[in-house]
């Protein structure tokens, strides 16, 4: 997938996610303060990573709803 492909597909499930968010405001609490969202696609393995500053990332597995892991 080209660049501006995943940069497209990030922006359409980070809107995906609000909308779900809005739905079901309990997921927000699955989202730690200073936390990086990442999408993490089918078969691609999870590696935990510390972001800027020590912020963990929280990763979201996309089904046909977003389910926090």
């Amino acid at each position: 997938m080209r660049k501006a492909e995943t940069v497209s597909r990030n922006i359409s499930l980070t809107f995906d996610l609000l909308n779900q968010i809005i739905d079901n405001p309990d997921l927000m609490t699955k989202i730690p303060n200073q936390s990086v969202v990442e999408f993490v696609q089918k078969d691609m393995p999870i590696t935990e990573h510390e972001g800027k500053k020590g912020q963990k990332s929280k990763y979201f597995k996309v089904k046909r709803e977003f389910e926090a892991l």
